[in-house]
């Protein structure tokens, strides 16, 4: 699964901290608890979780499981009909912990039950179905194989989780789809959802006649049944539940082939006309070709289907066979290259993950981050060998490790490796540790390992564990086999413990004009690991960069970084001995590494004067990141940072790095220049931060990427007065030469103005009446929500709604969570001071009685930010007195609580006690 939303790898919508929270412990190793009162709980139906223990002994119960099922589908009906047909063998030491089995089955109504050629009679379904699961008794079972068949109805959901849904505002059009990670799947049929208890699925979907329905494999037969059509497809390989695909509807269908692979793409109807099928078949036939060389093992199903799917809660989800996108990959208007790497990258994420998730699957939810970082990491490595687009180590860079360092420098920072004790859980990892230091771990793991054996090791474990389920030590283990070395002490250097080392340059020169001295020094950063350490060295192998101004001042290597490997506190690396004294040391030259960079004094000096003209746009990039840093330590005033980043920005021309530099200086929610200042220096900073942007809007090539990210930056930095610039450009009174107001163009300038300044109903009203898409739809009510004034509302209380204490049934969450994007903006100190009581009063209710992903999206979206002491302080209070909510979110507002308050610090010029 990719969970960012956002027109490139990066995660605008959420701030520097994160986008999941963490689960509670540090082990991987599950407590063992009292199988009594496992079963306890699950009788008393406390929890609609799965938890591990009762995971693992159900995985003990039974094996060689078999599902036959059966949907009906009705573009009317608000529910669907299903049959479901289990097969599964008990074992004989079944009920030596528990006295029952569970069948997870949540939200429907079972109409009927049979089980072993007896019928369950009303009560008893009554008394064994809580709403939950079922709870079948040990006496209805037998040792060897037993048959359950079970007849159902279930809604179909409003959340996006399980089966969801969709109307098409546009033409009327209806299509469903699903998507089951981790614990959704039993929102669709009765099933044993855990990982580990892989099956044989044989499903049959009825549905209108005109609609075409796509599954996990290959259609067997078609044939009509009372005015529908029966689709029959093909049993599935063994595969985990939280896989299964279905999806229906009058898809706009677009068919390839790759080497005899079957591929085809669908999207809705009226989003057809914006789908470039051929980008992504190229894509999708590069990246196959690659995988099965680097892997050493070809594609392991039988079809490939993508589908852009409407309301999607994550970025994507790797289907076996039939991966679902989020229509955010759908461009309305002309795409920056940037936005199309950024898109190739998760097409080629998801792919990853049919070897890595869907051939070869983690035994439970603690190895989740092993899968998504494999995917992150190899997405990267695949666009940077097939040349599909260039840049691609810079935006891993960007994306997932910029994301990672934010995460780890938190005292909610986590191992990689963590416990999940329960399906709840399995979602708080999908963070900044999960998938950025995972995937940067692989990163370092496969320099240190090399091609050839990083290469034989993958070869190794998708053969020996195909089709099965896999830990954390199994994967280590290969690589180690494939590496001849023991990989013990790196594992649980980088896997398995938490935190970051920062790395300091040593560097002396002689009279002579050459190198004397360079050396490394390592330390730790973060908290006391559980024996008490606070000095955990780990084993680097980087590499180290000596750049040299020219003629012109630009500055460059004159040679190929220096290799170095070492694991202790400081390390000579003698190489450099001899050389001309270089104006700039950088000892995480390429990014191979994982770790902070203190430079030395004249590297310092240099980088601080001279960033913008490092001629590599990845070192410049990395060495930008540095000096933000210094900002973040307290070491460099963020004054003093923002002069300078204006400067540099008159010369810069990596998209990137551009986009990344802007977030620095201007993100709305994340630590940003603009948000730690405050008063005047804001307002002045933020205006000639808008007239560069501006400027450069109008100076850029006519139609180029840059002037379509200028131009993005401009909004950003609107305040009342140049909210009538925006305006003016709106009605093409103001015209810049070149760019394209596109639909969704139009629709961020009012979205931009709405947030500072009064709109006129008419203006919105009247683009809506253009834009009659579902997209057009939620950015109108984005629009009214910004505004919040009852006659832009339309009689929507927006506070209302969102805190759940009034509900719409025209509203499905998916646009509820685009208008919360609109309602706060940290100019608009008023919205907020008056939001901020109701924020609080509110949080345990939309807890109770919300999913996972509306609570993350209420408490991201709508934390009353100001960048005080006060608020952080407020909201750790708030965590300390309510212990009962769950602790993946009690862990997302702890982490809005430290980001407030580094902010704060920062403001003040006082250093943050992180660790304390």
């Amino acid at each position: 699964m990719l969970i960012p939303l956002s027109r490139r790898v990066r995660f605008p919508v959420i701030s520097f901290l994160l986008i999941a929270a963490l689960g509670s412990s540090c082990s991987s190793t599950p407590t063992t608890k009292d199988p009594k009162s496992v079963t306890a709980e699950s009788q008393a139906g406390k929890s609609s979780a799965l938890t591990r223990e009762a995971a693992m002994f159900r995985a003990r119960q039974i094996h060689k499981i078999t599902y036959q099922l059966w949907l009906s589908l009705d573009e009317h009906s608000e529910d669907f009909q299903g049959r479901a047909k289990l097969i599964f063998d008990l074992r004989e030491n079944a009920f030596s912990m528990t006295k029952s089995l569970r069948l997870d089955f949540t939200g429907g109504k079972i109409t009927s039950l049979l089980l072993n050629g007896k019928v369950w009679d009303e009560k008893k379904i009554a008394d064994r179905a809580n709403g939950e699961w079922v709870d079948i008794p040990k006496g209805d079972l037998v040792i060897g194989q037993n048959k359950l068949e079970i007849a159902y109805n279930h809604p179909f959901s409003k959340s996006g989780n399980g089966l969801y849904r969709f109307k098409d505002p546009e033409d009327g059009k209806v299509y469903i789809h699903s998507d089951l990670e981790p614990y959704y799947a039993n929102l669709i049929f009765p099933c044993f959802d855990q990982p580990d208890l892989k099956a044989s699925f044989e499903v049959t979907i009825e549905a209108p006649s005109e609609w075409t329905v796509i599954a996990n494999m290959p259609l067997r037969d078609k044939t009509k049944v009372d005015g529908h059509l029966s689709w029959q497809f093909a049993p599935t390989p063994q595969m985990s539940t939280y896989l299964l695909a279905a999806a229906a509807g009058p898809w706009k269908q677009w068919k390839g082939d790759h080497e005899g692979i079957p591929l085809a793409l669908y999207a809705r109807q009226s989003m057809a006309k914006f789908v470039d099928a051929a980008e992504w078949f190229n894509i999708t036939g590069k990246g196959l070709e690659f995988y099965a060389d680097f892997f050493g093992y070809p594609y392991p199903f039988a079809k490939y289907d993508q589908l852009l799917v409407p309301d999607h809660n994550a970025g994507a989800m790797e289907n076996i066979g039939a991966v679902t996108f989020n229509e955010h990959f759908i461009f309305r208007g002309p795409a920056t290259a940037e936005d199309r790497r950024n898109r190739a990258d998760t097409i080629l994420h998801e792919m990853a993950h049919m070897w890595f998730g869907d051939l070869v699957t983690m035994r439970w939810w603690n190895g989740l981050w092993l899968n998504e970082s494999f995917a992150t990491y190899m997405a990267s490595v695949a666009l940077e060998r097939t040349k599909l687009f260039p840049g691609a180590p810079q935006a891993f860079f960007a994306g997932m490790k910029r994301w990672a360092y934010g995460e780890d420098q938190l005292p909610t920072t986590h191992p990689i490796e963590v416990s999940v004790s329960d399906t709840n859980q399995a979602t708080a990892n999908f963070d900044g540790i999960t998938y950025g230091k995972g995937a940067a771990a692989l990163k370092q793991l496969h320099y240190l390992l090399g091609d050839d054996d990083f290469q034989e090791g993958l070869h190794r474990y998708f053969s020996r564990f195909a089709n099965r389920n896999t830990s954390l030590a199994d994967f280590m283990n290969i690589m180690a086999q494939s590496s001849e070395r023991s990989l013990t002490a790196w594992t649980h250097a980088w896997l398995q413990s938490y935190g970051y080392n920062r790395i300091a340059v040593d560097l002396a020169c002689g009279e002579d004009g050459k190198v004397s001295q360079l050396d490394l020094r390592q330390s730790f950063e973060g908290a006391p690991h559980k024996d008490g350490s606070t000095n955990l060295l780990r084993p680097h192998r980087l590499q180290v960069g000596l750049y040299y101004r020219d003629g012109s001042g630009r500055l460059a290597k004159k040679s190929d970084g220096i290799k170095v490997a070492f694991e202790t506190e400081k390390t000579s690396v003698s190489e450099a001995i001899g050389k001309k004294c270089p104006d700039l040391v950088f000892p995480n030259d390429e990014d191979f590494g994982y770790f902070m960079t203190e430079l030395d004094a004249k590297s310092l000096a240099t980088a601080q004067s001279s960033v913008a003209k490092i001629t590599d746009p990845l070192t410049r990039h990395l060495l930008v990141f540095t000096l933000w840093e210094m900002v973040k330590a307290g070491t460099w005033k963020v004054d003093a940072f923002g002069t300078a980043a204006l400067d540099w920005l008159k010369t810069e021309n990596n998209q990137t790095l551009l986009e990344d530099l802007s977030d620095m200086l201007a993100h709305p929610k994340r630590v940003s220049v603009a948000r730690i200042l405050d008063g005047e220096a804001r307002s002045k900073f933020l205006s000639d931060l808008h007239t560069l942007a501006v400027k450069k809007s109008i100076g850029s090539a006519a139609g180029s990427d840059l002037q379509r990210v200028w131009f993005h930056l401009a909004l950003r930095t609107l305040d009342t007065k140049s909210a009538e610039w925006a305006n003016r450009v709106y009605r093409k009174e103001v015209k810049i030469s070149g760019l394209k107001l596109d639909t969704d163009l139009r629709w961020d300038i009012l979205s931009a103005v709405a947030r500072v300044s009064p709109l006129e109903n008419t203006v919105w009203e009247a683009a809506a009446k253009e834009d009659t898409s579902s997209e057009g739809a939620a950015r109108a009510l984005e629009i009214r929500s910004a505004l919040a004034l009852p006659e832009a509302a339309g009689g929507l209380d927006f506070p209302a709604l969102f805190a759940m204490e009034k509900t719409d049934a025209t509203l499905p969450n998916a646009r509820l969570r685009k208008a919360m994007g609109g309602y706060l903006d940290y100019r608009r100190t008023d919205r907020t001071a008056g939001w901020h009581a109701r924020y609080f009063a509110s949080l345990e209710a939309v807890a109770a009685k919300s999913d996972d992903s509306y609570f993350r999206s209420f408490a991201q979206s709508l934390y009353p930010a100001d960048c005080t002491k006060a608020l952080s302080l407020e909201t750790l209070a708030w965590v300390a007195d309510h212990r009962k909510i769950p602790h993946s979110l009690s862990t997302l507002l702890e982490k809005l609580a430290f980001g407030e308050g580094w902010c704060a610090a920062i403001r003040a010029g006082e250093p943050y006690p992180l660790w304390k």
